[in-house]
């Protein structure tokens, strides 16, 4: 009875497992920032992308919620090594919630259009972005306004996402992951 449950579990464990480690991932990419007012230049986005790409929408989704989960718990998984509510409850708490929407959506498009072609995953990777976007945006009016939010949120990202989303493109393009 003891090996068969062990044995059925397994597969829940390897998923379990991949979900920490991709958290850990995206705690990690967290910290490659540069620091801007209000919203922080980092990585973060561009690996919920990647784990879309990889794990697909549901397990990717699944590490967002634990990432933040992680955070909410007050260990020191967002940028600057900052972790609690007041991140997720904060100006730029709504990036974080786009999270969530970021990878369901990628990983749904990309598990749908089965396309390697570099235009299709750079789309793929630009649409994903949306829901940080748009979510980031929402949340940070609440502490700017809608003027400020957008000209301090939304335009200083145009060129780095659209230089992200093509580098991960090339990746996924080339299996380099």
């Amino acid at each position: 009875m003891d090996v068969y449950l062990i044995h059925t579990s397994l597969p829940f464990l390897k998923k379990g497992i991949r979900v920490l480690l991709a958290s850990l991932l995206l705690a990690a990419s967290a910290q490659f920032s540069i620091p801007l007012y209000p919203v922080p230049f980092t990585l973060q986005t561009t690996a919920v992308l990647f784990l879309a790409f990889v794990l697909g929408k549901r397990m990717a989704t699944m590490a967002v919620l634990a990432y933040l989960l992680e955070g909410a718990c007050g260990l020191p998984v967002f940028a600057h090594f900052t972790g609690g509510t007041s991140s997720l409850l904060g100006p730029t708490g709504g990036y974080l919630w786009g999270f969530i929407f970021s990878a369901h959506v990628a990983g749904y498009l990309f598990e749908r259009i089965r396309s390697r072609k570099i235009s299709v995953l750079v789309s793929i990777a630009l649409l994903g972005e949306l829901p940080v976007f748009a979510c980031g945006y929402i949340h940070l009016a609440c502490f700017v306004g809608l003027q400020q939010a957008w000209w301090l949120g939304v335009v200083p990202f145009f060129a780095s996402t659209a230089i992200k989303s093509t580098l991960l493109a090339l990746c996924i393009h080339r299996k380099v992951v």
